[in-house]
């Protein structure tokens, strides 16, 4: 093996062993356990490595802060505060607006056995039809 797939794949090593670190921070954040003792709170990262040779086929996960916890993205909080609804009225208002035009769709909406039927039936008649006619245009045409 040469030097450039070593280092390449102890960087691919050094970032798996980072995202098991952070599933490990999220679970003990998640179950309320302290952080893991070890090795794995550190980040396994050198900050000085150097880029990798050549674009690896893998897709490696984004680097491990040490301390992060949460997954939220940065302004979500903020976001939703925005679109939150001002009061429960107005959410339970939408609610009963939104199951009025479920409910007036699904009306229009049902599974009709005996329509199904009388189409299928009409739609191999009309086929037979058009093969017969077909047919003999072709006889009277072609063939007198």
């Amino acid at each position: 093996m040469t030097p450039e797939r070593i280092d390449a794949l102890r960087r691919q090593r050094a970032l798996v062993a980072g995202h098991l670190a952070w599933l490990d921070s999220e679970l003990a954040a998640a179950t309320g356990a302290g952080a893991p003792p070890g090795p794995e709170a550190t980040n396994p990262i050198p900050l000085s490595a150097p880029p990798p040779a050549a674009p690896s086929a893998s897709v490696a996960p984004p680097p491990v802060v040490p301390g992060t916890t949460t997954t939220e993205p940065v302004g979500a909080a903020e976001a939703d505060e925005v679109n939150a609804p001002e009061s429960e009225d107005k959410l339970a208002n939408a609610n009963a607006r939104a199951n009025a035009i479920l409910e007036q769709y699904a009306a229009t909406d049902r599974f009709n056995p005996e329509a199904t039927r009388r189409g299928c039936i009409l739609s191999a008649i009309a086929a037979l039809l058009f093969g017969i006619t077909a047919l003999m245009v072709i006889y009277l045409v072609r063939y007198r």
